[in-house]
């Protein structure tokens, strides 16, 4: 009596799943409607790759800055002067 309750409910499960659509594997559409939504979350980086080299490139202008300003600077005439060679 047991395994013919078993068979039963996995018959009926069978036919809930054929007739109703009730697929456990969800639409293409679906799922990336769900990435959506997870992506404008505050605090969940949209593309990780693009944020590490943004992250990038605003410490290479700071850099790049920071090395004009040495440069740049009266006080370190003429050694660090750009035109006439490398500081010393």
């Amino acid at each position: 009596k047991c395994m013919c309750v078993r068979y039963e409910i996995v018959i009926l499960i069978h036919i809930y799943v054929m007739f109703l659509d009730a697929s456990p594997i969800i639409k293409e559409s679906f799922a990336k409607q769900l990435l959506r939504t997870k992506r404008q979350k505050p605090g969940h980086p949209d593309e990780p790759m693009r944020e590490h080299m943004l992250h990038m490139q605003r410490l290479e202008q700071r850099a790049q800055e920071t090395s004009m300003e040495h440069w740049m600077n009266p006080h370190c005439f003429p050694r660090c002067d750009r035109n006439y060679g490398y500081p010393v």
